[in-house]
């Protein structure tokens, strides 16, 4: 399996960027691909959380829907999430306090006979994840 995990701080309080970040109304606002995020409900047996859909629009791919799972604990400020379809892709964001406000840590398991992440460092991090045919980029702004 493939891992990723990068972390940034931000001059916000724990509390207050966990409560920002986890309501799905905003994945939109700081995943680019993402154009809609809802909940649709309750999750298949076995599964934690909320079933998650989501309309994503890559450049130069078009548009597609896809859904998954999502399951948030405001006390410890976790958020975990799965693809529904090919359980290839899941990954967790922690929000921890810091003595500047907060430390987000994203963590991203792919799995590595279908996925390859290739990433650079520098003052913005740039992932790009690819999948049979398909490209997905994520943007990072941080020194990690």
């Amino acid at each position: 399996m493939a891992q990723y995990e990068q972390s940034q701080n931000i001059d916000v309080a724990a509390d207050e960027v966990f409560e920002w970040l986890s309501d799905v109304d905003n994945l939109p606002k700081y995943l680019p691909p993402i154009k809609e995020a809802r909940i649709e409900g309750s999750t298949s047996e076995g599964q934690p959380g909320q079933r998650l859909y989501l309309r994503d629009e890559i450049p130069d791919r078009g548009e597609f829907e896809s859904k998954g799972y999502l399951e948030t604990d405001g006390e410890a400020r976790e958020m975990r999430w799965e693809a529904e379809s090919s359980r290839d892709y899941f990954g967790s964001l922690k929000v921890d306090e810091a003595a500047d406000g907060s430390l987000v840590t994203v963590h991203l398991t792919l799995e590595k006979s279908r996925w390859k992440v290739r990433s650079r460092r520098g003052p913005t991090m740039t992932v790009t994840l690819c999948r049979r045919g398909s490209h997905r980029r994520s943007n990072q702004s941080g020194d990690r």
